[in-house]
C-alpha cells in the first residue's frame, strides 16, 4: 500500500493530487481542502511532544502554529516505512524576507509574542531528549571549536566559548535559567524566515517545530540574531529592542542573552554543516570586528 492510499484509508479522505515541496507533501483533497503531510523520523514519544507543544502554545493564546488533524482512530500520525507522517492544514503564503528591516523586525516581534505563550509546560511530561541543558550545550560548542576549527582567530573564538561558560555561573544568569525552568519555557528551536509563512491576511505563521524543546527562550532570540545579524552590534541592538517592545526583557534575561550571543554560532554552524575550508573562512569576521561587537554587547547589561 502506498503512503497516500494509507492516508486516504486512515483519514477517510480522497486525495486528488499531491506534490513534494521541499521536505513535505502538499496534498489536495475533495472535502478537507489543501493539506500538509510532514514526515518525522523520531521516536513516537518525541512526535507526541512536538504536537503537544504546538497545541499548548495555541491554547495559551498563540494560534499561528500547525494544527494536527487526527486520523479516524484518534492517532496523531500514521506510520509508513519506518517514518511517521503528520497531517495538518496547508498554510498558503510566502516566507518573509529578513533582508528587509521591517520584515525582520516583524519576525522578532512575532517571536516575542510566541514566547509570551511558550511557557507552562510540564517538564515531567517531556522526553529526556527534549529537555535541553544549557551548560551541556555550551560545552558541546566549546569542544566543536577547540577540536574542529583551525582557521583564523581560533584562540579568540575558543575564548568566547569559555567566556560564555563562565557567564553561566553569574548569579544574574543563574536566576534567569532557574526562572525559565520554573516557567516551563519552550523554544521553537530553529526560528528563522524559512520556518515562517506570511499568510493571505499578512499573519506570520510558525511552522516546522522539529527542534522544539524545553529550554531558555533567549536561545530563540540569539538564534535569529546569529542568523541575520552576525557580528553586527547595531542591528543586534535593534532586534533586541523590537523583541523588548512586545515581551519586556529583565536584566536577568539580558544577561542570559549576552552569554548566548558570545557563542560564535555562525562558525560552529558552518563546521557542523561540513563546509569546505574556503566556505568556512567566508563566515569568519575580522578580529577587530569581533572584539568591537563583544564590547558593545556588554554595554547593554
Amino acid at each position: 500500500m502506498t503512503l497516500f492510499s494509507r492516508i486516504e484509508r486512515s483519514y477517510g479522505m480522497q486525495i486528488d493530487r499531491w506534490m513534494a515541496v521541499k521536505d513535505v507533501y502538499r496534498v489536495q483533497t475533495k472535502r478537507h481542502g489543501l493539506l500538509c503531510v510532514k514526515p518525522y523520523r523520531v521516536p513516537y514519544e518525541e512526535l507526541e511532544f512536538i504536537v503537544r507543544v504546538q497545541d499548548h502554545v495555541a491554547e495559551q493564546g498563540f494560534a499561528w502554529v500547525p494544527k494536527t488533524l487526527p486520523a479516524r482512530d484518534g492517532e496523531i500520525a500514521i506510520g509508513h516505512r519506518r517514518t511517521w507522517y503528520v497531517v495538518s492544514h496547508w498554510v498558503r503564503g510566502r516566507h518573509p524576507s529578513f533582508q528587509q528591516t521591517s520584515q525582520l523586525a516583524r519576525g522578532v516581534r512575532t517571536l516575542a509574542a510566541f514566547h509570551r505563550c511558550a511557557q507552562g509546560f510540564s517538564a515531567e511530561s517531556a522526553p529526556e531528549k527534549r529537555v535541553t541543558d544549557i551548560g551541556a550545550e555550551f560545552r558541546r560548542q566549546h569542544r566543536t571549536l577547540k577540536h574542529k576549527y583551525e582557521g583564523p582567530h581560533a584562540r579568540l573564538f575558543v575564548d568566547l566559548c569559555e567566556d560564555a561558560l563562565q557567564q553561566l555561573g553569574r548569579s544574574r544568569v543563574k536566576r534567569a535559567i532557574q526562572a525559565e525552568r520554573q516557567a516551563g519555557a519552550l523554544v521553537h528551536g530553529d526560528y528563522n524566515y524559512p520556518n515562517i509563512v506570511v499568510d493571505h491576511q499578512n499573519r506570520y505563521q510558525l511552522i516546522d517545530f522539529e527542534n522544539t524543546s524545553l529550554y531558555v527562550r533567549m536561545e530563540d532570540l540569539a538564534h535569529i540574531i546569529h542568523r541575520n545579524a552576525p557580528w553586527q552590534a547595531e542591528k543586534t541592538m535593534g532586534m533586541i529592542d523590537a523583541y523588548d517592545r512586545v515581551r519586556p526583557l529583565s536584566k536577568e534575561d539580558l544577561g542570559l542573552l549576552i552569554a548566548l550571543l558570545h557563542q560564535p554560532y555562525p562558525i560552529i554552524r558552518a563546521i557542523r554543516s561540513r563546509k569546505s575550508t574556503g566556505s568556512l573562512q567566508s563566515v569568519v569576521p575580522s578580529k577587530v570586528r569581533v572584539e568591537s561587537y563583544i564590547r558593545q554587547l556588554k554595554s547593554i547589561e
